[in-house]
């Protein structure tokens, strides 16, 4: 099971209940969220980005080699809950990484380097019904 799945799994688990649907009868309203992490410009690659609304489910993703990331609300729905969330971004040099296969521990997180932030929080954001772009500059974060 990937450290994503693994997340959504845990998150389930304590008490949060599997909700579906894109806004449908059976889910809360979600809006799609997509945006790029950079730090100084430069895109940051295998992090970790999680929204966490004021009641609910969270939503995370993981940055791709261009600093991409579209938000996961569950195993099957992208998005997250319209509404105000607040931002939490792991750096990819904190984000442990799955290698290999599914079968394939991850390895340990690595040791924050002195003054290093091992989580970023870049504020707040309101998700809309619909598209929503929300980019990201760690340089930028105090």
């Amino acid at each position: 099971m990937n450290t994503f799945r693994a997340s959504l799994l845990a998150l389930s688990l304590a008490g949060a209940p599997m909700l579906a649907g894109c806004g449908g009868s059976d889910g809360p309203a979600l809006g799609l969220v997509t945006g790029v992490v950079t730090n100084a410009g430069v895109p940051v690659k295998n992090s970790l980005v999680e929204f966490y609304p004021q009641k609910g489910r969270p939503s995370m993703a993981r940055t791709n080699d261009q600093g991409k990331y579209d938000l996961q609300f569950n195993e099957n729905d992208k998005g997250a809950m319209v509404g105000l969330h607040e931002i939490r971004v792991t750096p990819g040099s904190m984000v442990a990484t799955q290698a290999g296969t599914d079968a394939a521990p991850a390895p340990p997180l690595p040791k924050p380097k002195k003054g290093e932030d091992v989580v970023k929080m870049p504020g707040t954001f309101e998700v809309k019904s619909g598209d929503n772009v929300h980019d990201i500059e760690l340089s930028k974060i105090k």
